[in-house]
């Protein structure tokens, strides 16, 4: 009587470095996981030198402008992910308040500026010069709006969006205000 004998294998690939829809700022990714210790590791179809017996891996690879597709095989598994290559910055924004020039009679002072389409959050920069040494930073405001109290002065200010891959403007191209 014949039999059959059904071999199951199962993958043991794990991709501990990136996820798919990951969004990026520079042109080259570290792609690492975990694999069986004999199993290939094949990235867009190129095969990645890993030592005999090892169960990890790490590669680095270029990526282009925009989307970018990932295939990563272990030879019984192919896990596909997408990454996109972003390293546009988001639009400056326009400063609301305070204008220049503007006297602010109160020890609170309320930012506002105008909200970035693309922009996730804003650093606001304040200083009491326009070159700002010694200045104030404040990093990851959500939205358009930051309250703070300051002693009197005279006060320089700009506000620096940053998208979801985290590119920023360079604070020297953005607007600067300034009030007393």
């Amino acid at each position: 009587v014949p039999f059959y004998i059904n071999v199951i294998t199962s993958s043991a690939l794990e991709i501990t470095s990136i996820y798919d829809g990951k969004i990026v700022n520079t042109s080259e990714i570290t792609i690492s996981g975990k694999v069986g210790a004999e199993d290939p590791v094949i990235i867009n179809g190129q095969n990645i030198n890993k030592q005999s017996g090892a169960t990890t891996f790490s590669a680095i690879r270029t990526l282009v402008s925009g989307e970018n597709e990932i295939r990563i095989s272990d030879g019984i598994d192919t896990k596909v992910f997408k990454v996109i290559y972003d390293n546009t910055p988001p639009q400056s924004a326009k400063l609301l308040y305070p204008t220049k020039g503007k006297e602010v009679n109160s020890k609170w002072v309320s930012f506002n500026w105008q909200v970035v389409s693309d922009a996730v959050s804003y650093k606001l920069e304040l200083a009491n010069n326009s070159q700002f040494t010694n200045k104030i930073v404040v990093n990851n405001i959500i939205g358009d709006i930051y309250d703070t109290q300051l002693a009197d002065g005279i006060y320089y200010w700009r506000i620096i969006p940053t998208d979801i891959a985290g590119n920023s403007l360079s604070p020297e191209s953005v607007p600067v205000e300034v009030f007393v």
